[in-house]
């Protein structure tokens, strides 16, 4: 319905292999259905493959060069037309891929709206600038909550006592 309306639609990982026309699993990855009908709304396919792919990555974003940090996790592999309009490149290769009007995008980039940069891009994409400045920092942000973290469990905890308690099992272990 949103690819309809022409909206932007953004697919990841399992998604982006669903905006595709075709997904093949001939290894039987996923289940008994070997093959089946994507939405067609990326001129690509995708053939799953028997090795899952996990992997972290520093990719560049091709559309302003901001280096983003995330990782990839998936089965199979996607090629088609929209792959020449690739999202990121990283070790020399390019991925993602883009439909011919700029409107659906797909990636296996799993952790990139986790970036600052990758989120100013969607609200350029989106007409929605004028919320940048609500976009958080996402690492910051869990720095801060991790630090708030272990500031009230050192005021709260008898460290003393867990230490006792922790050595008292390692020794009685052996």
């Amino acid at each position: 319905a949103h690819a309809r309306k022409n909206k932007i639609v953004i697919g990841l990982c399992g998604g982006y292999q669903m905006l595709g026309k075709i997904i093949d699993d001939p290894f039987g990855a996923e289940g008994s259905i070997r093959k089946i009908d994507g939405l067609g709304l990326l001129d690509v396919i995708t053939v799953l493959e028997k090795e899952k792919k996990v992997k972290k990555l520093i990719a560049t974003h091709l559309f302003d060069n901001k280096t983003i940090e995330g990782y990839e996790i998936h089965l199979g592999k996607t090629s088609g037309l929209d792959c020449d309009r690739p999202m990121f490149k990283f070790d020399q290769k390019i991925e993602g891929a883009i439909s011919s009007n700029y409107k659906i995008y797909g990636t296996y980039l799993h952790g990139f709206f986790n970036n600052k940069g990758a989120c100013e891009w969607l609200l350029n994409l989106c007409n929605q600038s004028n919320y940048k400045n609500d976009i958080v920092d996402y690492n910051m942000k869990v720095n801060e909550i991790l630090d708030s973290l272990a500031e009230h469990l050192e005021k709260h905890l008898d460290w003393k006592k867990i230490l006792e308690i922790s050595e008292n099992y390692a020794r009685n272990k052996h």
